[in-house]
């Protein structure tokens, strides 16, 4: 339970590694938005970035 507890607060930045900004940098694995908004919508659906009726591209300011 501590390590869960502890991962969440990482995840979150409630928790920082001293020297940690010497490993990866999380960000750089993001997806492009054009790469996002190039996928199909179920694909969208299936890892939850669209709605069962959404038939609109991807809009993250919404």
């Amino acid at each position: 339970m501590a390590f869960a507890a502890l991962a969440e607060e990482l995840r979150t930045g409630d928790v920082a590694v001293a020297g940690s900004e010497e490993y990866a940098d999380w960000s750089e694995q993001l997806l492009a938005r054009e790469d996002v908004e190039a996928k199909p919508p179920d694909h969208l659906r299936e890892v939850g970035l669209g709605e069962q009726s959404d038939t609109a591209s991807y809009d993250a300011t919404t």
